[in-house]
């Protein structure tokens, strides 16, 4: 087995969680719709922090990014994890370090300020709107170290840079990687905008492609999850039979309506749980994948990894931001489900 189970690669973000009443109130500064995610500017986002300060309520701040999500709870699952990326030299870089305890943070780099992402709730809606300001002074390179922890992660785990040297150092990532590594892969809104072509390299090389039903549509055009799902599997990488479940799949995350995974020859649909309230939709998705993830990597099916996917995934709408992590809740479902799979 290899050293580090999984190497989470995307951006690192320092999240602060504000409730308004409307999001219209926020039209001045920027135009933003409940789960859609939107890139500003430093003086924007300056501008935008003024205005919901004066308008909205801070309910949390904590670490976040895509990636950086699925690793953190990974890691609070008890794997080997590590992250590469970029921080601040700042105060928030600082915070954002804390909140990925326990992780293997060596390869990421420091310099200029982090990138702040807003996370806005509408009382009403519970779901979110994301307004992202990246960070500033991103210098990646590939060196031995990198290379060395690249090589010792079984498993490599991306989300979106909204930089292009960022995207530029993934897709260098998935010329190094060995065979037997396996790659999965949340493009998010920021990369599915970018269109399937820019994401070429990376999707070939992709053994578990997990997105939205906005995403698969923004990436292959195609209005139906099917179908777009079919052309998905198209893009990624050659069949593998040696893992659990028949890779490369496709996980069509649809929050409520649950969620379906397809492959080459069959999908699999899965209802979501039943969530008593939502508090915050933020990075349930990025739950979603500790959950599915967590389960292949212990041998589990398809049917298994979406169940597992789905319980953690409603554990973290329940609270604001990481916070959900701190509660024992989401520990407890898991192990009753993995005792489930013992039984059978």
């Amino acid at each position: 087995g290899r050293m580090i189970e999984f190497l989470g690669i995307g951006a690192l973000n320092l999240d602060l969680v504000y409730e308004v009443d409307d999001l219209a109130q926020l039209a001045p500064v920027v135009d933003l719709a409940p789960g859609r995610e939107v890139v500003c500017g430093r003086e924007q986002i300056a501008a935008l922090v003024e205005l919901l300060d004066r308008k909205g309520r801070m309910m949390a701040r904590s670490g976040g990014g895509s990636a950086a999500n699925t690793v953190a709870v990974l890691r609070a699952m008890g794997w080997r994890t590590a992250f590469a990326g970029a921080l601040g030299q700042d105060q928030a870089g600082e915070q954002v370090l804390r909140s990925m305890d326990g992780v293997e943070m060596s390869l990421v780099s420091r310099g200029g300020d982090t990138a702040v992402c807003l996370v806005v709730l509408e009382r009403r809606a519970r779901d979110r709107a994301l307004v992202l300001s990246p960070a500033s002074g991103l210098r990646f390179s590939l060196e031995e170290a990198a290379e060395r922890v690249l090589r010792e992660a079984g498993v490599v785990h991306l989300s979106s840079f909204v930089q292009d040297e960022g995207l530029e150092l993934q897709q260098k990532v998935v010329v190094y990687m060995c065979k037997d590594q396996v790659l999965s892969f949340d493009p998010g809104e920021v990369y599915a905008a970018k269109g399937v072509d820019a994401l070429k390299e990376l999707l070939a090389r992709t053994d578990m492609l997990f997105v939205t039903a906005t995403e698969l549509e923004m990436l292959f055009g195609r209005g139906e999850v099917e179908g777009g799902a079919a052309l998905a599997l198209e893009a990624l990488a050659p069949f593998r039979g040696d893992w659990p479940i028949p890779m490369p799949v496709v996980v069509v995350k649809m929050g409520r309506a649950g969620a379906s995974c397809y492959w080459r020859g069959g999908r699999v649909d899965a209802p979501a749980n039943e969530v008593e309230s939502v508090v915050d939709t933020t990075g349930a998705g990025d739950a979603f994948n500790a959950g599915f993830l967590h389960a292949v990597k212990k041998g589990r099916g398809i049917e298994e990894a979406l169940a597992a996917g789905h319980a953690v995934a409603s554990c973290a709408i329940a609270d604001y931001g990481r916070l959900w992590m701190e509660s024992t809740d989401w520990r407890l479902r898991l192990e009753t489900l993995e005792k489930k799979w013992m039984q059978e």
